[in-house]
């Protein structure tokens, strides 16, 4: 809900409290990298967004996170 109000900084608490009660759940670690990722937060976004791709195994966005997390590796 945070995340689609925008309120980035609030989303990311929020999900980071979430991961911690839920680590095996790869919903959590996605949002939580979006509002990292929102906020300027590349390396804690581009590690979410690593988690993510563990845990959810094959899926249909791979490629498509891969290219996102290449190119935030490169605004670090």
């Amino acid at each position: 809900n945070q995340i689609i109000k925008r309120n980035f900084e609030a989303a990311l608490k929020i999900w980071t409290i979430y991961v911690r009660a839920n680590p095996q759940d790869p919903i959590g670690f996605y949002n939580l990298a979006v509002a990292a990722e929102a906020l300027g937060r590349y390396k804690t976004s581009i590690e979410n967004y690593w988690k993510y791709l563990q845990l959810i195994g094959n899926t249909a966005d791979k490629a498509e996170l891969n290219n996102k997390i290449m190119t935030l590796e490169q605004e670090q």
